[in-house]
């Protein structure tokens, strides 16, 4: 059974954004700003397609691997931070008058906020062209397969876009 053009069209549409989204994830995992001590982060850094009705595609941050990865992407203004369930908190700091660390005990720190690293947004731009790139190719891929199908007598000269 031979495909339509416009199966056609859409099966090189898929395969593009596909490749797109893998070019994005891969650029935001290698050139953020922030410190990985764990690499939850970048494994968080994550995509998903979907290809019913218009294809599309996402880069995005899934919390489920690294709930924190909104507030490193978006940044945090100050705030103080309390004890959920406990009376304090308890950290491994330095106490006052000693070089050594040790577990700091406190009712609440101020925490001076996080600068922004829009890592997602920034593999975007840094890629836009090779993502322009990776569409024309396919684009031509998919219009040299339809042109060959009509020259084999493969396709009939109408169609519709689904």
């Amino acid at each position: 059974m031979m495909s339509g053009p416009g199966d056609i069209f859409n099966k090189h549409i898929r395969l593009a954004i596909k490749e797109s989204i893998t070019e994005i994830q891969e650029e935001a995992r290698q050139t953020h700003a922030f410190h990985a001590d764990t690499g939850s982060l970048e494994r968080s850094i994550d995509t998903r397609f979907s290809f019913i009705g218009t294809p599309s595609g996402e880069v995005f941050l899934n919390t489920a691997k690294a709930e924190y990865g909104p507030f490193v992407h978006q940044g945090t203004k100050p705030h103080d931070i309390f004890p959920k369930k406990k009376k304090a908190l308890r950290f491994l700091g330095k106490s006052e008058g000693s070089d050594e660390k040790d577990f700091v005990y406190t009712k609440f720190v101020h925490h001076p906020g996080t600068k922004k690293d829009p890592f997602l947004f920034d593999a975007l731009r840094a890629k836009r062209e090779e993502i322009n790139q990776i569409f024309k190719e396919y684009t031509g891929k998919a219009l040299k397969e339809v042109a060959g199908n009509v020259q084999r007598g493969g396709l009939s000269r109408t169609f519709t876009w689904k």
